[in-house]
């Protein structure tokens, strides 16, 4: 049965392989169960948290974060059969928190309510836009170059993450400089050398689990040096928290006319993380064709539009695709039965919170595998045409941009933007689609809306 409904043996994989596949993704992603509360709940601001402004309701988003991923999770599965994962993506659950708090100033006070209005109105705006297939146009007219571009910066950005939740690199005191190396005797630091020696050696002898080994060596160590503790694996969740949060949102107060860039904002980044993140896993999987395109990319993009809109409902901030869907890619994931099991587990997720909080509590144990997965998807940089400087220089910037912004569509703008300017001073611009023309419009009003929102 699975095989019919997932294509397994037409895309050369097994049942087995889909299902450790989509334990990776999971596990690699699991963060966003505990970290989306901290963000909604205002917590994440520490003593910054504004008083008197109300925010959401900690247990309430947990249950409506797990809801709304294994909903997008199984809606990617089967009706795009990709083994992307989706959850409530990071940046926007920031920005989000941010505008609830205060921090951006958009002219006037938004409630949480109304903020879930504003991530309503994106999705559907998003989702018109995917049903017209203009999304995926815009992902098949991006030149091979900078697609693997993307993929490499997305890669960068992954290992980035990785090497600072490892403590491997810290932020450096001096202005002048990003960073410099962390303290290499911390126990976060042994903890991630062993996970990434674990799963160094199982990749190196082309060893299969080589990933979820690592994982598992990572909590292991990370057990013994106390920093993180099992306190079982099952609980009950009051899923009477849900009523906090689901279908609390307030449309008509996100039509306000000051939430009118914020909406652009949020569509923008929506629009243009997801198509990043399906261009650059894609590559990773070989999953397009021979004209580079993706097949059902359109159903793709239409569950992860549909996706925010459910997580709008539920409770929570726009629902996204995962770049962690890498590490799962890598350990053999080719089907939406990866996507699927990933639901399942989310599902799961709400009933041993225990267990996952053991795992997913010290993030120096997920680090090796998000390192590992930089690592891999770097190999995309030989697809770039570095000859042709027309091309080489967007996509340098992009694979610069995306880890030094921390944002995959940030990253994506310096090159597309870029990319339409050099074609037209090099008199190449009749070869340029028009649609690039439009991305590069809208990435330069989307950086100004940023600027604007002090964001």
């Amino acid at each position: 049965m699975l095989d019919r409904i997932f294509k397994l043996n037409q895309n050369n994989t097994r049942a087995g392989v889909e299902i450790v596949a989509g334990l990776t993704t999971f596990f690699t992603m699991a963060y966003i169960i505990f970290v989306q509360p901290a963000v909604l709940s205002g917590e994440f601001l520490g003593p910054g948290k504004p008083p008197g402004v109300e925010f959401m309701d900690k247990t309430g988003v947990m249950l409506a974060t797990c809801i709304a991923s294994a909903f997008a999770c199984f809606f990617m599965a089967f009706v795009a059969n990709y083994p992307i994962a989706l959850a409530p993506g990071m940046g926007e659950n920031f920005f989000y928190g941010l505008i609830v708090a205060g921090f951006i100033s958009v002219g006037t006070a938004v409630s949480w309510q109304a903020a879930l209005g504003v991530i309503f109105i994106s999705g559907v705006i998003c989702t018109i836009i995917s049903m017209l297939r203009i999304r995926e146009a815009v992902v098949n007219s991006i030149p091979d170059s900078l697609k693997s571009a993307i993929a490499v910066g997305i890669g960068l950005l992954i290992a980035t993450i990785g090497l600072s939740s490892a403590g491997f690199i810290v932020k450096h005191p001096s202005p002048g400089a990003l960073v410099k190396m962390g303290d290499m005797t911390t126990p976060d630091a042994a903890i991630a050398l062993v996970g990434l020696a674990v799963a160094g050696l199982f990749l190196a002898r082309r060893i299969s689990g080589g990933l979820i080994a690592g994982i598992a060596a990572a909590a292991a160590t990370a057990l013994l040096l106390g920093k993180t503790s099992f306190s079982g694996a099952f609980s009950v969740p009051d899923f009477a928290a849900l009523g906090n949060v689901a279908f609390k949102l307030d449309i008509l107060g996100a039509l306000k006319v000051g939430l009118g860039a914020i909406i652009a904002v949020f569509v923008i980044m929506d629009f243009f993380d997801s198509v990043g993140t399906f261009v650059g896993v894609a590559r990773q999987a070989n999953l397009m064709d021979e004209k580079g395109n993706m097949p059902r990319i359109g159903r793709a993009l239409v569950a992860d539009s549909v996706s925010t809109v459910a997580g709008a409902l539920a409770g929570t901030s726009t629902v996204t695709s995962y770049v962690e869907s890498a590490a799962g890619i890598q350990h053999g994931g080719r089907t939406g039965l990866t996507a699927a099991v990933v639901g399942v587990l989310f599902l799961l997720a709400m009933f041993i919170e225990p267990l996952m909080r053991m795992v997913t509590g010290c993030s120096a144990i997920t680090a090796p595998v998000l390192i590992l997965v930089g690592v891999m998807m770097c190999g995309g940089a030989v697809r770039v045409n570095w000859d042709d400087y027309r091309e080489s220089i967007p996509s340098f910037l992009i694979i610069a941009g995306i880890p030094l912004t921390m944002s995959i569509a940030d990253g994506i703008a310096f090159g597309f933007i870029s990319y339409a300017f050099l074609m037209i001073v090099s008199g190449s611009w009749r070869k340029l689609h028009w649609i690039a023309y439009a991305l590069a419009a809208l990435f330069i009003f989307h950086i100004v809306a940023l600027s604007g929102l002090g964001a």
